[in-house]
């Protein structure tokens, strides 16, 4: 099979499988090989290794070639959002009308950047989830899945886990607010926090953010994800992977 740039896969097709292993990594392999034989896997897209390679040999930034495979595989996935809705008898519960859309706000299609490699390599890499939520984003969630809980309790950990994979903030840094809010409450859990703890969190996780970056937390979910993908192919050189 030619090398591509992308490689799609979705509930019965997929580009690629366990036979290019060293071009998609374990995780993307087996998971095109799922997909293939119409094991219900949730659709994404693989970025190849060779992605990886070109990016550390120059200096670990992004590229307008890779932003081109960013943006068709991001399509690939919606276009996935509007069979699985078109599919589904009477549309999707409460989520029956307009499919998610990367970006938008009140129908937030959420993504998650994973690693993989040819050999398994487990915690050694890095991974940052909810990507697409912003301050509007979230209320559009809540409003949509009915439950705002959940989408301020998303929209923490994705701050959390960008701030640290993206931005290398400091990890304590970024969990200091979640726990102090439990000790003030005193709960051990996160989720006996309510509403107006997650909100609270948020408000002192963006200050955080922002008090160590000089800049406010991106909302441009394109921006995010471009960042996510050049950070999580970074963390191929990280402390723990090395």
């Amino acid at each position: 099979m030619t090398s591509r740039s992308w490689y799609p896969f979705a509930p019965g097709e997929a580009a690629g499988g366990r036979d290019l292993l060293d071009l998609l990594g374990g995780k993307g392999a087996n998971l095109a090989e799922m997909s293939a034989l119409g094991v219900p896997v949730p659709p994404g897209f693989t970025l190849p290794t060779t992605w990886c390679r070109e990016l550390l040999s120059n200096g670990g930034g992004s590229t307008d070639s890779l932003n081109d495979s960013l943006e068709a595989g991001m399509e690939h996935l919606e276009r996935a959002a509007e069979r699985a809705l078109a599919a589904a008898p009477g549309g999707c519960g409460r989520g029956r009308g307009a499919p998610a859309r990367f970006g938008d706000r009140e129908r937030p299609l959420l993504v998650s950047v994973r690693s993989g490699a040819r050999a398994s390599m487990p915690g050694m890499m890095d991974t940052v989830l909810n990507l697409g939520l912003d301050r509007d984003a979230v209320e559009g969630l809540a409003a949509w899945s009915g439950d705002r809980r959940f989408a301020l309790d998303s929209y923490r950990r994705l701050i959390q886990m960008y701030g640290g994979v993206v931005k290398g903030l400091d990890r304590e840094a970024l969990e200091t607010p979640l726990q102090r809010r439990k000790s003030a409450r005193g709960v051990r859990f996160d989720h006996e926090l309510d509403e107006e703890d997650l909100e609270a969190v948020i408000g002192e996780l963006e200050r955080v953010y922002a008090g160590a970056t000089g800049e406010a937390f991106p909302t441009d979910p394109r921006e995010q994800l471009r960042q996510s993908v050049a950070a999580v192919f970074r963390s191929w050189n990280g402390k723990r992977a090395r």
